[in-house]
């Protein structure tokens, strides 16, 4: 009975460590968009959803975070599509360098009206999305 009792905590402490170790390793992407004049719930592509409003021609603003910040110097990718013929369509890729405290900030550009997404990647030994972020150019 002993040496079940001697198992079955080790079977829960192997468990709390491989528990411990997955939660440590999740890797989370923020973005988002700063200094639109407004916002709008407007359907796009088939989808209904809220919509922070620029004006075309003007630099939109993002601020993100890689958390836990990283140890070694990286970079995300920004990823712009918009809505064309019926479906979103990658049209703008950049980078933004995460700094060591895991925050990166940048600018991208809505040349055209419409209805866009952004998104934010991570690509290092894992790869992680943030959430869209949707806006309309006027």
């Amino acid at each position: 009975m002993s040496a079940l009792r001697s198992a079955r905590g080790i079977i829960t402490l192997t468990a709390l460590i491989w528990a411990s170790i997955a939660s440590a390793a999740t890797i989370t992407v923020s973005l988002d968009l700063q200094g639109g004049y407004g916002n709008s719930t407007l359907k796009a592509c088939g989808i209904t959803h809220h919509y922070t409003l620029y004006r075309r021609g003007e630099p939109i603003k993002v601020d993100g975070a890689v958390s836990p910040a990283p140890t070694a110097s990286i970079r995300v990718k920004l990823k712009l599509k918009q809505c064309l013929n019926g479906s979103f369509r990658t049209i703008w890729t950049g980078h933004a360098r995460v700094a060591t405290n895991g925050t990166y900030s940048g600018t991208f550009p809505a040349r055209r009206p419409g209805s866009y997404f952004a998104r934010a990647y991570y690509e290092g030994p894992t790869k992680v999305k943030s959430d869209k972020r949707y806006f309309r150019a006027t």
